[in-house]
């Protein structure tokens, strides 16, 4: 399937946005004071009631029949959409297990490998965070419409 300039965009932001941050991250990781376990903290609550949230929506979104969501079945966007909500999902997991994780293995770790957890957790959430923001834009204009 051949896809515009910006629906590329589209679907590949959330993870080029997420790794280009996690480099960052972990190559500056001495220059900025960063609160990783606040951001842990938060960042389990804001997922497990965003995944809620995301479980709900598989649901209600079978039952919206209007015009916009027959034309997504009819062109194949349906299952597109469908995508976005699962890597929404999947990140919300994601991003709840290495939550878990980093608690009882980060005081066990040495520096070089701190440095590449707070990477890879700072990738798993803002990926998970954009992943989850993307499907939602696009439900609510769906719903609206």
């Amino acid at each position: 399937m051949k896809y515009s300039g910006s629906a590329l965009i589209e679907i590949l932001y959330p993870t080029l946005v997420a790794f280009v941050i996690s480099i960052f991250i972990y190559f500056n990781y001495d220059r900025y004071c960063f609160n990783y376990i606040k951001l842990i903290d938060t960042s389990i609550n804001i997922f497990s009631t965003l995944l809620g949230f995301l479980i709900a929506v598989i649901t209600i979104i079978e039952f919206i029949d209007n015009m916009y969501i027959r034309e997504l079945k009819k062109n194949d966007n349906y299952n597109l959409l469908l995508t976005y909500l699962k890597k929404a999902i999947l990140g919300c997991i994601y991003s709840l297990m290495i939550g878990a994780i980093y608690f009882f293995l980060f005081p066990t770790l040495n520096w070089n490998f701190q440095r590449l957890l707070n990477s890879i957790v700072v990738l798993i959430i803002t990926y998970s965070l954009l992943a989850s923001f993307r499907f939602i834009k696009i439900f609510l204009r769906i719903a609206f419409q």
